[in-house]
């Protein structure tokens, strides 16, 4: 590599293997380790969310991420090791307490991880132990149940999802079919991730923006003539394709889970979210049952107790799944209480304070997360807090409160309550979903893979830690919104998609689910990289 590059100094010879795998691997963590002391510094203040997932390697060894998230970004703290033990509900606690313990108790405020009832008894577990730390289940894990447990409980959608997936299967599987269909439609088809229900919809987003060009290659003289379109298959495909009436379900399926998929999309991210679950959810349903009721009359397929089934699934759903401090993250969210959003939602908008839900939960939270006897003082703030009286009643506080970021808000305009101010921004500065946890699988088995199969475990986890964090470092610099290696991490075919080198080779677990397609760096910004690299200035004499 050395030579192609053609920019070393002269005698310059690369380090041998031991030393790459051994001495430079440490020295560039503890590197990354000050790289990052800034972010860590940060946490006192803003608080950070622990969160987990659970994954088998190419060595068939179960292991256990720990990732904290603050309001910078993810930052990976490491991997556990669970081969020989039982993965139950207090050997997972065991593994989170002890990066509660690492990391400082005093700085977490909630820790997430899937709703799997393994992973709710090991939060309850965690949440005796410290009484200000909350076990939070996982939005965007709650969204794809949803909309699984709807595929699951009404028949024509579970066959209408059915058959779109026959549909892909039986085009892409055959490369004459492939061949015919690019044709007509510069799009590929996408098909679905088994570990996200929710990429079933991006699945049927995608035929339908393909639907002219199915309907052009089932009725063309290729399509004809091949022989296998005259197949049980083929002459299925060809049919579903023609039939308006499937087209319509397909229409409808869409537009009244398109709420619940824009929802997920927003949470699925690594950037504060916790502020906006409870009114997200209620929007949310709201919104999909005012779709059912304007469509559903007009199509015979649907039967009278859908919009009921449905709104009962949405619901039983979020009872299980909301906790007090989404009730509380909700409640301390300025922008909730600004009297012209609430004026304009016609009577079904009001303020939290005026929700029995809310302020039951807000009680819960408050009394848990301080002493008993700050919580008279807690709740006085919190009253002037939402009846803008003293400080808060500034008029530029109030003006405010539905433009301004909320943190940012109780940073300029909170001073007035003390305890108030300080819990309202570690709240409102937390994520809501694990995914940053899922998506780090990608980066491991990048590194891990079939052809370094032999790499150990601790040697495994201290190259993911050096290759994730260092990701997160270069986002903060100034490089990495101007000049030559500009967002050199974003995939230039997809600019909404933000993935790591180890999602641009293999398929991302993003909060779509669909596979990435690969895309390198420009030509400037490795020549960039390599002129650095042997840039004489840049070493020493060592």
């Amino acid at each position: 590599m050395i030579r192609a590059v053609n920019k070393a100094p002269q005698g310059y010879k690369g380090p041998n293997y031991e030393k790459v795998r051994t001495q430079l691997l440490k020295n560039e963590k503890d590197l990354v380790e000050e790289i990052l002391a800034p972010i860590r510094s940060s946490w006192s203040s803003f608080g950070v969310t622990i969160v987990s997932d659970g994954w088998i390697d190419i060595r068939r060894r179960p292991l256990i991420n720990i990732i904290a998230t603050p309001p910078k970004g993810a930052m990976f703290i490491k991997v556990e090791d669970c081969s020989g033990e039982v993965k139950d509900a207090q050997s997972i606690a065991d593994v989170i307490i002890k990066a509660i313990e690492q990391i400082g108790p005093n700085k977490v405020v909630q820790i997430i991880m899937d709703n799997a009832p393994v992973c709710k008894a090991a939060g309850l577990i965690i949440e005796g132990r410290y009484d200000h730390i909350f076990w939070t289940p996982c939005i965007v894990h709650n969204l794809n149940l949803i909309l699984e447990e709807i595929d699951n409980k009404v028949s024509w959608i579970k066959e209408l999802t059915g058959e779109a997936r026959e549909i892909i299967k039986f085009i892409t599987n055959h490369h004459q079919s492939q061949a015919i269909f690019r044709e007509h439609s510069k799009l590929e088809l996408l098909k679905v991730a088994e570990t996200r229900y929710a990429s079933n919809f991006v699945m049927l987003c995608r035929l339908v923006e393909v639907k002219h060009a199915l309907v052009c290659m089932v009725v063309s003289q290729l399509w004809i003539e091949w022989r296998q379109a005259d197949s049980e298959r083929g002459s299925m495909v060809r049919r579903l394709c023609l039939d308006e009436d499937w087209w319509s379900k397909v229409d409808f399926l869409l537009k009244f889970t398109t709420p619940a998929f824009e929802l997920l999309r927003s949470a699925d991210t690594d950037q504060p979210f916790l502020g906006e679950v409870y009114d997200g959810m209620d929007s949310m349903v709201e919104k999909t049952m005012e779709i059912i009721s304007q469509e559903s009359p007009q199509l015979l397929f649907v039967d009278d107790h859908f919009a009921g089934l449905i709104k009962k699934i949405i619901v039983d759903r979020w009872n299980n799944f909301n906790t007090p401090l989404h009730t509380l993250a909700h409640a301390l969210n300025p922008k909730f209480y600004d009297e012209e959003l609430i004026a304009q939602s016609n009577g079904k908008r009001k303020a939290p304070h005026k929700d029995r839900e809310v302020a039951n939960g807000v009680k819960k939270a408050l009394m848990r997360m301080f002493p008993s006897h700050l919580h008279r003082e807690v709740k006085e703030e919190f009253a002037s807090f939402v009846a803008g009286i003293d400080d808060y009643a500034d008029i530029s506080a109030l003006e405010e409160r539905s433009t301004m970021n909320p943190v940012r808000w109780w940073i300029c305009h909170g001073a007035n309550g003390v305890h108030l101010q300080n819990l309202a921004i570690r709240i409102l500065s937390q994520v809501a979903s694990s995914s940053s946890a899922e998506r780090n699988w990608s980066t491991y088995g990048f590194i891990h893979s079939v052809k370094r199969n032999r790499l150990g475990s601790q040697k495994a986890e201290d190259l993911v830690y050096v290759h994730s964090n260092l990701l997160l470092a270069s986002r903060r610099g100034p490089e990495y919104n101007s000049g030559p290696s500009k967002e050199w991490d974003v995939d230039a075919e997809n600019p909404d998609l933000e993935l790591s080198l180890a999602a641009l080779n293999i398929e991302a677990e993003s909060g779509s689910g669909i596979g990435a397609s690969s895309s390198s760096a420009p030509p400037s910004t490795i020549e960039h990289c390599a002129a650095s690299i042997f840039d004489e200035d840049c070493y020493d004499e060592d």
